[in-house]
This record gives C-alpha cells, sequence and structure tokens, in this order.
C-alpha cells in the first residue's frame, strides 16, 4: 500500500504572528515551536489543539512581507467543537466585535476580530458561526452532535 497523508496543516500568512497566537488561543490553540526575527519579533510559528489522542488540529502562521486582502480570500477554515454556543459567547466575553448575523460575503464586511451569530444549516443541525481572525480570515465553527 502506497503512503498515504495522515494529518494536514494549514500554513497561513499574517500580519502579526503574536496577535494571531493570542486570537486562537482563544480557541484553544497553544502556541508550540516558534522562530524569531533577530530584532526578537515573531516570524513563524505552529500552534495546536492538543486532542484525547495527543494529536489535535494544527496551524502554521508566518508574518506576511504586506497586509493581506481579505476580500481576495477564497480559503477559510471549518472548526469543529462540542459546545458552538458556549465558545462563541466566551469569544464575544473576551472582546470580540458582534457582527449580528452574517449575511454572505461581499454583503457582510470582513471585519477582524468579528463574531456573527449562530445559525443551523442542514448540514450541521447543532448549530454553526462564523468568526473573523485578527487577519479577517473567516473561520465558521460547528457544533459536534
Amino acid at each position: 500500500m502506497p503512503p498515504t497523508i495522515h494529518r494536514l496543516v494549514p500554513y497561513v500568512y499574517v500580519t502579526d504572528v503574536e496577535a494571531t497566537l493570542d486570537f486562537y488561543a482563544l480557541l484553544g490553540f497553544e502556541a508550540g515551536r516558534v522562530e524569531r526575527f533577530p530584532d526578537g519579533r515573531l516570524m513563524w510559528a505552529w500552534a495546536e489543539c492538543r486532542g484525547a489522542g495527543g494529536v489535535g488540529p494544527a496551524i502554521m502562521f508566518e508574518r506576511s512581507s504586506g497586509p493581506p486582502d481579505p476580500m481576495t480570500r477564497d480559503t477559510f477554515f471549518y472548526m469543529h467543537c462540542d459546545d458552538a454556543e458556549g465558545l462563541r459567547a466566551r469569544l464575544l466575553a473576551a472582546g470580540l466585535g458582534d457582527g449580528g448575523r452574517f449575511l454572505g460575503r461581499g454583503t457582510s464586511p470582513m471585519t477582524p476580530r468579528t463574531v456573527y451569530e449562530m445559525s443551523r444549516p442542514a448540514y450541521m443541525p447543532g448549530g454553526e458561526f462564523r468568526v473573523h481572525d485578527p487577519d479577517a480570515y473567516a473561520i465558521l465553527i460547528g457544533q459536534c452532535e
């Protein structure tokens, strides 16, 4: 049998690696290995949620050379959790903005550090919500049933 992929780890360019790590810590990600520029600023980081088996979701961040344009992004992250409403409430309590109902790309602004209302699409009956990270990358978080 040929070798198979056993894990996918997204690699994302961001404006400020430290601010991004602080944001993803609200979602349960912990910084692992980091690399710094000679002046001490974070250049690159690995962040991971430790799962029950010791391996959970992970993501890598690297400082971009310029500000990203959220309107040109065709990629977003989809995450699952056990309590989507509780996580949404925790993000709002941590100071993220309440964006209300997300009306769709091009209609709702791509505002960084914003959490949107819960919805209950047919594919995720437990509910899901949208949140934008510090660079306005879109993250959908669905309730595992």
